[in-house]
């Protein structure tokens, strides 16, 4: 528990001392994405799939916003098709762990990363989702 509350605290101060405003649990600005954040869409790009039932043929993080919890929450959004995007919210704990929490479908370049709560769903073998599959 102490191990985590110093890794907490430390991540606030890196944050700080590097000019990033945001307050805590609060979620901060959105910026450009980073090769860090490709990494970890990259790595929750099977569950969504899964779970939407749906293939994407491009999967390209193009912005994000984070949010300090017992960990950081990624909101990102991410290019999946021709002016088409999704957000994820990714979750990376204290001890480096990542995990989808969330993903919302349908959204345009003009949507704003911000707090969302919708779960992923789990596509129904023999349920036609609501796009067609992407090559």
């Amino acid at each position: 528990m102490a191990r985590g509350m110093m890794t907490a605290l430390l991540i606030l101060v890196v944050l700080t001392a590097s000019g990033v405003t945001m307050k805590l649990g609060g979620t901060g600005a959105a910026r450009e994405a980073t090769p860090e954040v490709q990494e970890l869409v990259d790595e929750v790009r099977h569950e969504v799939q899964d779970t939407s039932g749906r293939t994407f043929s491009k999967f390209t993080a193009v912005s994000y916003a984070t949010q300090i919890v017992a960990g950081t929450n990624y909101f990102v959004k991410v290019a999946v098709g021709d002016e088409e995007y999704i957000h994820l919210r990714v979750f990376r704990s204290l001890t480096g762990s990542v995990h989808l929490s969330a993903f919302a479908l349908d959204k345009a370049a003009s949507d704003e990363l911000k707090y969302f709560e919708k779960r992923p769903r789990t596509h129904t073998p023999g349920h036609t989702p609501r796009h067609p599959q992407s090559a």
